[in-house]
């Protein structure tokens, strides 16, 4: 069954956090950690830990399930409590935009 919903990438280390979303959890990780781990991921500061933590220091964990439909305004309220507090995620955009495909 595949899943859809609101996922967190933690560094267990220093506690910063990358919020994102996804028609498919599952492959999304993967994307991620497969990115990540080849030193390509479109997030720098999210690729500068990894490099520096190391793998084992991050935790990807589903936060919470939502519908397709739902996705990406679920996502948003999520994005801006990460705005709100911006010195503890790794996030460097903010909003979801409505032409804006969930992954």
């Amino acid at each position: 069954m595949i899943k859809s919903g609101i996922y967190f990438i933690t560094n267990k280390v220093n506690n910063k956090t990358y919020v994102g979303s996804s028609g498919n959890l599952k492959k999304r990780f993967k994307a991620h950690k497969r990115m990540l781990s080849n030193g390509c991921h479109t997030n720098y500061h999210l690729q500068a830990s990894w490099n520096k933590y190391g793998a084992e220091s991050f935790e990807f964990e589903i936060v919470e399930l939502v519908t397709k439909e739902l996705l990406l305004s679920v996502e948003q309220y999520y994005l801006d409590l990460a705005k709100a507090l911006s010195f503890w995620y790794y996030n460097i955009v903010y909003s979801s935009t409505a032409d804006r495909k969930s992954t």
